[in-house]
């Protein structure tokens, strides 16, 4: 027992050093939430932007080479992602990558990762992370005929004052009250076909808190 106290004290105190906010060198940008630097490829917490292909990929990539420039930034880590890699904000000159391509429209809030994120409470990450525990999100359920999405309400009724959009940037306001379900014709609105096959397709309300998503993220 006696040699088993100063292990695990060793495993606790490795652990926690682990954690420690450390100044890594940026090596290059994948993509719009993951950068490979000397520490290694770090994963932004709690945020997902465009993969290569999609409309705002290199956007979203530009901003954050742009962000990076002559700086080493400072990697605050929470753990690893099913891929290794580092889950963490990324801070810069007082700023922080992560909440800035947000603010900037680049990325989304990954909200199904706020129950077991740690910053969670973190900016605007607070916002968007409580207000689903209280609010519509959960409530809604995206479907898709042809070019028309079907919004499925599996709670009390709801009220959305809001809009919906695709990863393409078409926009579609809604201020309806929704007690089943509720259908938006893309083509009606538009007066052409917009949604691709794989389409990702975003309820918001008019604060921009995502309520439900159709697509994977």
């Amino acid at each position: 027992m006696q040699r088993i106290i100063p292990f695990l004290f060793l495993i606790l105190v490795l652990v926690f050093l682990s954690l420690i906010p450390k100044s890594c060198k940026v090596e290059y940008v994948i993509d719009g939430d993951t950068i490979k630097t000397s520490c290694g490829k770090v994963r932004l917490s709690l945020i997902d932007a465009h993969e290569r292909g999609e409309p705002l990929y290199e956007k979203a990539k530009e901003f954050v080479q742009q962000f990076l420039r002559n700086c080493d930034p400072v990697i605050i880590k929470e753990g690893y992602d099913k891929y290794n890699r580092i889950l963490a904000l990324v801070k810069c000159n007082n700023k922080t990558l992560n909440v800035e391509l947000v603010k900037n429209k680049l990325a989304i809030v990954y909200l199904r990762y706020c129950p077991y994120s740690k910053f969670r409470d973190y900016d605007i990450f607070y916002n968007f992370c409580h207000y689903i525990k209280s609010n519509k999100y959960g409530c809604l359920e995206l479907k898709r005929k042809g070019q028309k999405v079907i919004i499925f309400n599996k709670c009390d009724k709801i009220h959305i004052d809001g809009f919906v959009t695709t990863y393409n940037g078409e926009f579609i306001p809604i201020n309806v009250t929704i007690e089943k379900q509720y259908t938006i014709d893309f083509y009606a609105y538009f007066h052409k076909n917009v949604l691709d096959p794989k389409e990702k397709i975003f309820v918001f309300d008019r604060n921009g808190f995502l309520l439900a998503q159709l697509g994977s993220s």
